[in-house]
């Protein structure tokens, strides 16, 4: 029941950071299509701000007024003006070709172009001859002026700022002409459009294609686009037949920049929500591994004492039941046997205690100057008389190696790491006590089979036991090794096990602490 209520703790946890992700990605991929479509807008924008642009020089450069002194007397000012050498005085590659009669209107049209036959120009003049009201206070003199060498009555000025300012002159004849171009500087919009897009921090690929009566103008030549994505001008400037488009490189470095924040922002929400989901499955886990080994601990503690609590009962029973104290003998076997076990039954008291014990960081031990040799060897003599189907190898290098120790948990250690020798091997047990340059070495080894490595690193932790299936071969409480770890780095040394076809515990114990 428990473990699937752990399956269904999983599966759900699963699912929660499935749909975390899976919410955060397509919050993300939206938010980069949003960026990526306001990227495409002030593309659009910085297109048409730089044909605005583009077509604002024009009218202020192609913009000239001719003016007379003096009264203005029916059509003669505009029948007496030499078109053809002011229009070659202001661009000598002018060339008329088609001039109309003049009649005394208020506007006159004709048309010409280039010597280079690349330009064709349409030019309006428009004459204003009303009074203005405004005083007079500007000289012709202060305007941008050409003048040509054979007309000395008329002045010729350029640009559309000098122009309106005539108007606040009185007592002039005046003519405006506008050109209007037919033909577009590519390059000069490209460059303007470059200007723009910087402004927008847009650093993209394109190309300018002008397309007139659905036909390519521009470029002559059909050049490669760099991708499907283009934007149509709608500058008011082109004629209805006219459209310019823009195509340009998918902006996804662009895009994704702009996302950047959201994405980090998104990617710590995710690894923060995720991460706690793995930290409360991890303490779920715990607590289940817990709540496994608790249960395992009091199998092994209540089949543990039941032994020696059975064979004091039973000897017990035998010196009431069967006539035991009429016999002396038999009194004192089983008196000895029934001694026996409560001291096998103190001992893991003691044992259990001692590891509850060393659970408080404040606990100290009593460290002083031991000879290990002699410690070492009292420890495998009676360890070898307890267990006398086994062989114990011991080899100590110096009979008097002295160590900054406490001798009791020192020596509980020692015996707990021969006492797993002994269930774990198969006849003999080796033990090497040495001194080296960095400190002292102690090994004690098997011949059993070994553990897996995946045990290697669990067999120090507290109430481990390495299992066969789902039992336990061999008896023991799982804190053995836990309290050799515990007083060994108490001490001051480490202990890790190698070997892969029997165990090997090696304890080194640092010259800081040697004397």
């Amino acid at each position: 029941m428990k473990q699937a209520k752990y399956t269904y703790l999983l599966i759900l946890i699963s699912i929660t950071i499935a749909l975390t992700i899976g919410a955060q990605l397509y919050w993300n991929y939206t938010n980069y299509l949003t960026n990526k479509q306001r990227i495409t807008n002030e593309i659009q924008l910085s297109l048409d701000n730089a044909l605005e642009e583009y077509y604002a020089d024009l009218a202020k450069n192609n913009y000239f007024s001719i003016i007379e002194e003096g009264p203005y007397t029916s059509g003669n000012f505009l029948k007496n003006i030499p078109f053809d050498s002011i229009l070659s005085e202001i661009n000598p590659k002018f060339i008329i070709k088609k001039k109309e009669s003049i009649p005394p209107l208020k506007a006159y049209t004709f048309s010409f172009e280039d010597s280079t036959m690349q330009s064709a120009v349409s030019v309006n003049l428009s004459k204003t001859d009303s009074p203005s009201k405004e005083k007079q206070f500007l000289k012709i003199k202060e305007f941008n002026k050409i003048k040509p060498d054979n007309i000395s009555n008329i002045t010729i000025i350029k640009g559309k700022h000098s122009a309106d300012s005539i108007n606040l002159i009185t007592g002039l004849n005046k003519i405006i002409i506008s050109f209007q171009q037919d033909t577009i500087a590519y390059s000069q919009v490209d460059s303007l459009l470059n200007i723009q897009l910087a402004q927008r921090n847009i650093a993209i690929s394109k190309q300018l294609y002008h397309y007139k009566n659905d036909s390519l103008y521009y470029p002559e030549f059909h050049l490669s686009k760099p991708t499907d994505l283009f934007v149509t001008s709608k500058s008011t400037f082109l004629k209805k037949n006219e459209n310019i488009q823009l195509y340009f490189s998918s902006p996804f470095a662009d895009a994704l920049r702009r996302s950047a924040t959201g994405i980090l922002l998104s990617l710590l929400l995710s690894c923060s929500i995720i991460g706690c989901l793995f930290y409360l499955l991890h303490i779920i886990n715990n607590q289940k591994q817990l709540s496994e080994i608790k249960n395992d601990l009091i199998s092994n503690i209540t089949h543990e004492f039941k032994t020696p609590i059975a064979t004091i009962s039973v000897a017990l029973e035998s010196l009431q039941n069967f006539g035991g104290l009429n016999n002396p003998q038999k009194t004192k076997l089983y008196l000895d046997t029934s001694t026996q076990q409560l001291t096998k039954l103190q001992l893991m008291v003691e044992k259990l205690l001692e590891t509850a014990a060393l659970d408080n960081s404040e606990y100290e031990l009593d460290l002083q100057n031991i000879n290990l040799s002699n410690l070492t060897e009292k420890i495998v003599q009676r360890q070898q008389h307890l267990h006398t189907n086994y062989q114990f190898n011991l080899n100590i290098s110096d009979p008097s190696i002295y160590y900054n120790l406490d001798e009791f948990h020192f020596e509980n250690a020692l015996n707990n790491l021969l006492d797993n020798a002994v269930k774990y091997g198969k006849s003999q047990v080796f033990i090497d006590l040495k001194q080296e340059n960095n400190g002292l070495i102690l090994t004690i080894s098997d011949d059993g089979k070994g553990m897996k490595k995946q045990h290697k690193n669990k067999v120090f932790e507290q109430f481990f036991r390495i299992p066969t299936g789902n039992t336990h071969t061999i008896k023991g409480f799982g804190i053995g090794l836990y309290y050799c770890k515990s007083i060994i780095e108490k001490t001051g040394g480490t202990i890790h096990i190698e070997g892969i076809k029997n165990n090997t515990f090696i304890i080194k114990l640092p010259y800081d602490q040697f004397h």
